[in-house]
């Protein structure tokens, strides 16, 4: 069901080439939820950033794109537990790549958030990034 809702996040931005799409790079949607079921952001990609990123920034993640990531842990200790036990579900694997100068990769910036478990839909479409990742996270 989580999947699904990632998926509907992908889709929802009118294509690739639409006016926000992240061209030449392949969409993605993104969930994050809680233990418990409920869901703590959402996020597609576009122009300006990752799905992990938008869905991190709606869940009240702190996270900025320094020479590396720099993520804040939030103060309160309920959505501390929360994001320690939470899943990340995207629909395409994430980038072990840095994307241009000023972003880190996005396998560092899910590292770095703390959560614990991450569901891929399917690998990178670009063969010459395929796997790698997955693998750099596993």
């Amino acid at each position: 069901e989580m999947m699904r809702q990632a998926i509907f996040m992908a889709q929802s931005g009118g294509g690739e080439r639409g006016t926000h799409g992240p061209y030449p790079r392949p969409i993605c949607g993104a969930v994050l939820v809680a233990k418990d079921g409920r869901i703590l952001g959402k996020g597609r990609s576009n122009y300006a950033g990752h799905a992990v990123e938008f869905a991190y920034k709606e869940a009240g993640i702190q996270a900025t794109p320094l020479r590396e990531w720099c993520v804040a842990w939030p103060s309160d200790s309920k959505f501390r537990k929360d994001i320690s036990e939470s899943t990340l579900y995207v629909t395409l694997e994430p980038t072990a790549e840095r994307q241009g100068e000023e972003k880190p990769s996005i396998t560092q910036l899910i590292e770095m958030s703390g959560v614990p478990r991450l569901v891929i839909g399917c690998q990178d479409p670009c063969p010459e990034y395929a796997t790698k990742g997955a693998g750099s996270l596993h």
